[in-house]
């Protein structure tokens, strides 16, 4: 698929809810640019839309419980690194895996 084909698809009103979420099961992309604003949003007839969702909620959730449980003095900083830096890691790979590959 071509990178007009795949911004053809992504244009195409009827991809897009009414709650602005990218559904489109032609579009082999996982995360796609949002539509309004800044940022991506990830395209919910993927097959992997959820499982990807759920590993970003443990990510978050894992983060905050580990150094909660790990190191419990540990300031401010620490912890916003404990929980962002898996997410932005993960989540910067897949967009990029994404863009690579077309999938």
């Amino acid at each position: 698929m071509t990178r007009d084909d795949l911004r053809k698809l992504w244009e195409n009103p009827a991809n897009w809810n009414r709650l602005r979420r990218y559904q489109c099961e032609d579009d082999p992309r996982l995360i796609v640019p949002k539509r309004f604003g800044f940022g991506w949003t990830l395209n919910w007839s993927h097959a992997l839309a959820w499982p990807f969702l759920v590993v970003m909620v443990t990510l978050v959730v894992g983060g905050a419980l580990g150094i909660h449980y790990i190191a419990p003095d540990a300031g401010p900083t620490a912890r916003l690194i404990a929980i962002a830096a898996p997410v932005l890691l993960f989540g910067g790979l897949v967009a990029w895996l994404s863009a690579r590959s077309g999938n």
